[in-house]
């Protein structure tokens, strides 16, 4: 399996699955696989009764992996063993905290769905554009699969391609073919969502976001 480009499958499946399974608010956890808790009480997640990550929130996983959506163009995935908590739940101004683990963000639409910023060991990173990120905390780092970020305390957006190492801001080339567990799952819950939302059986594939 490997990371698509910018036309992303999740963001096929949401245009869709939005208005019809989805809820219209930020911060609502769609999917857990194994064990995931928020604020220490098991995630149980059965619709219209959605779980949403409110202000100040964490969201914790042990042998078991989590799925966000941050906003209606952005899905968060957090891997085993990792904690997130929210700080501001907003659809316009989104802004999380990655305590431990890893995490990837699938984006569609840019800056005109309202910003997504991701915070890691003081550092704040914001998804400029539609793309595919990872995140991880230890060590501290960015990598940019597809699209662009900006890096607090570096002048210029991270371009795909590109890792960060968060603690020092030093850029460096990696290899988008190199993935893991966690992005082949982040993979599969992709085509997964555009099963769900029938979009597989579509000949052309519309984007979640109209321009």
């Amino acid at each position: 399996m490997c990371v698509r480009p910018p036309v992303l499958a999740a963001a096929f499946a949401l245009s869709a699955a939005a208005q019809t399974l989805l809820p219209a608010r930020p911060g609502v956890i769609l999917y857990r696989e194994g064990q995931a808790w928020l604020n220490g009480a098991a995630v149980e997640i059965s619709a219209p009764r959605w779980v949403e990550m409110r202000p100040s929130a964490m969201l914790t996983t042990g042998h078991g992996r989590a799925e966000l959506l941050v906003n209606p163009c952005t899905l968060l995935r957090l891997d085993g063993h990792g904690a997130l908590r929210m700080v501001v739940n907003s659809l316009t101004a989104a802004r999380l905290e990655l305590v431990a683990g890893s995490a990837v963000i699938e984006a569609d639409g840019g800056s005109r769905t309202g910003s997504v910023e991701l915070v890691i060991q003081h550092r704040v990173v914001r998804v400029a554009q539609s793309g595919v990120y990872r995140f991880d905390s230890v060590p501290p780092r960015l990598r940019v699969y597809y699209g662009a970020a900006e890096v607090e305390g570096v002048r210029r957006r991270i371009a795909g391609g590109r890792s960060v190492d968060l603690t020092d801001a030093a850029i460096s080339p990696f290899d988008r073919k190199q993935i893991d567990a966690l992005q082949q799952w982040s993979d599969l819950r992709s085509w997964q969502l555009m099963d769900e939302s029938g979009i597989l059986a579509q000949s052309g594939r519309p984007r979640i976001c109209a321009p």
